[in-house]
């Protein structure tokens, strides 16, 4: 066993970075203009993820978007990769489950408050206003479950027809859809070149069941473009993971520059940049409402779980969240497993224990609250604090939509007063499946 394999660390080829980086001489002079100088003379190219978030926006922000889309279109300057388009219509019917989902929870949230009453206390008049005004209520919770069922109804009737799909229908025609001229042969030998030598897009995603292909293939579709146009590219993606991104405290700072130096070699020169929408609609002068409600929107995370994939994601989320602690902490050492009630626990360079608790924060959880399940937490906590077990205690909430934020910190601002000795932490998994904090309660003391 060689030491790489002792470490558990995959080895890399000797000439890994001459893979990356073969023409060693250019390297100095590799410079990205600012983007608002290279607009007219730039091919713009839509990820997925870009075509999925109109899906959560309101009709005039949708109209500005098809404005914006329409005058790239006309000026030949909007491209959507084949596999962009494959990836949409896959994904397409999520989005559209997912907004009958939330609709057919909202009516299921009104229930009636007249139940029979109680007839011990009719004889008291504040009694019978207040049956009065039950009854008006009831009566309103009627008119609004028969709305959302008008709505649902309606949306049950979409046959490729829904908005979203419409305008798409109207604007990207066949000229706009470019596919990688690769054979399939040709792709598959390339990635396993970039996973071995991990050259980015691909390597990060071997695990996946496309072995990373599917970024290779917009990537390709990206480089194609470069060479037979010569035009600068903006790929306008809400993708942030480590295969296009340069990233530090759980920020993308600007794309990778084996990206930006692979384009520069097959397109003789230009440049490439990624943009995420909101930031390709504030260039091209769209509203700021609307630019805010699409920055609302286009934060990449994961499609809302069935019960099958909460049971999977409850299994992995104690050990994605382990290697976010250990990245974070730089732990002095990992300790085992306690008494089923910790994920893990960790000793940390202070010298004090830690123990960590992971749960899924799903819409379940938000729509009953499980106030119990929180104070039956802190007892178990405080136990182990108290006997001296631990002497700190985290617990992390994985969201399954970030959409929940708002819901879930009410719960958890309600029940603060629990949290007097740990501390509460809340974020969601990102399209790499890292887990990226997003509030955090009682944080002194790590």
């Amino acid at each position: 066993m060689n030491d790489s394999e002792k470490s558990g660390k995959e080895s890399l080829p000797s000439n890994h970075l001459n893979e990356s980086f073969p023409e060693a001489s250019a390297i100095f002079s590799v410079f990205l203009s600012p983007l608002k100088s290279i607009l007219k003379d730039s091919i713009f190219v839509l990820d997925t993820n870009v075509l999925l978030v109109p899906y959560t926006v309101n009709a005039k922000s949708l109209e500005d978007i098809k404005g914006t889309y329409a005058k790239l279109i006309k000026k030949k300057q909007l491209i959507v990769p084949a596999q962009v388009s494959r990836e949409f219509a896959k994904n397409r019917a999520k989005k559209i489950a997912e907004l009958f989902q939330l609709l057919s929870r909202k009516r299921n949230k009104v229930s009636a408050l007249h139940d029979g009453g109680y007839p011990l206390l009719k004889p008291i008049p504040a009694y019978s206003d207040l049956l009065s005004i039950e009854k008006e209520i009831d009566e309103k919770a009627a008119e609004y479950r028969k709305a959302i069922d008008k709505i649902l109804s309606h949306i049950r009737s979409w046959r490729w027809d829904d908005p979203v799909s419409t305008i798409y229908r109207e604007l990207f025609d066949p000229t706009i859809i470019v596919e990688s001229p690769e054979s399939w042969t040709e792709m598959e030998i390339d990635l396993k070149r970039r996973v071995s030598n991990r050259i980015p897009p691909g390597f990060k995603d071997a695990s996946k069941d496309d072995g990373g292909i599917g970024d290779l293939l917009i990537w390709r579709t990206i480089l194609h473009l470069g060479q037979t146009r010569k035009s600068h590219v903006v790929f306008v993606s809400g993708d942030e993971k480590a295969d296009w991104w340069l990233r530090s405290e759980g920020e993308a700072l600007y794309p990778r520059f084996e990206l930006v130096d692979e384009f520069r070699r097959i397109s003789e020169g230009r440049e490439f940049h990624i943009v995420k929408f909101s930031e390709l609609l504030e260039l091209f002068g769209v509203e700021p409402q609307v630019i805010e409600e699409v920055k609302t929107n286009e934060v990449s995370a994961p499609a809302p779980l069935n019960h099958e994939t909460q049971s999977s994601l409850g299994k992995m989320a104690g050990d994605i969240v382990l290697d976010w602690v250990l990245s974070q902490y730089s732990p002095a050492d990992l300790l085992s497993y306690w008494d089923g009630f910790f994920h893990f626990a960790v000793i940390l360079n202070s010298g004090r224990r830690l123990g960590v608790l992971v749960q899924l924060g799903t819409i379940d959880f938000v729509k009953k609250s499980h106030s119990h399940r929180l104070r039956d937490i802190a007892a178990m906590a405080s136990a182990h604090i108290g006997r001296g077990s631990i002497d700190e205690f985290m617990l992390v909430y994985v969201l399954e939509s970030v959409r929940l934020l708002s819901e879930m910190s009410q719960i958890l601002e309600s029940f603060s007063s629990k949290f007097q000795n740990f501390r509460v932490i809340v974020g969601h998994l990102n399209s790499s499946r890292e887990f990226e904090p997003i509030k955090l309660w009682n944080t002194a003391g790590i």
